[in-house]
């Protein structure tokens, strides 16, 4: 009895961790904006650089840098994982470094956590972004 009363504990409070947890129960399609990258423990700030990230109807992924564009499809698979195919980019001419090391997390994504105003992708790393519409 007291092993059921404790795996029943155990479940429960799993229960209720999970339910803390944002969950992409929205509509992603959108413009979101890149606000910041945690990769280990270094935070970097990519409000100023304003880079958008846009969700299409067909799942494509428009990604705007200081010049370039970058394009790609995601999918779902679940709740809360995603898969972003490699991102083709124009090479027009010089984005900031940071736009480089964006572009290489992207292809670690393996979960989205998300309400309507903020979203995370996280992966071995967390790219932090913000509804802009």
């Amino acid at each position: 009895m007291k092993i059921f009363s404790f795996l029943l504990l155990i479940f429960f409070t799993i229960q209720v961790f999970n339910s803390c947890e944002k969950t992409i129960d929205f509509d992603i399609k959108g413009k979101w904006q890149v606000v910041k990258l945690r990769v280990g423990g270094t935070i970097y700030d990519y409000k100023p650089l304003d880079y958008q990230l846009t969700f299409e109807n067909d799942s494509s992924v428009v990604l705007k840098l200081d010049v370039n564009t970058c394009l790609t499809n995601y999918s779902l698979k679940s709740d809360n994982e995603i898969e972003f195919q490699h991102f083709g980019c124009t090479k027009i001419c010089c984005d900031h470094n940071l736009s480089i090391i964006l572009l290489t997390e992207f292809n670690n994504v393996k979960t989205v956590v998300a309400d309507d105003e903020d979203m995370e992708f996280r992966g071995e790393n967390t790219i932090y972004l913000k509804r802009l519409n």
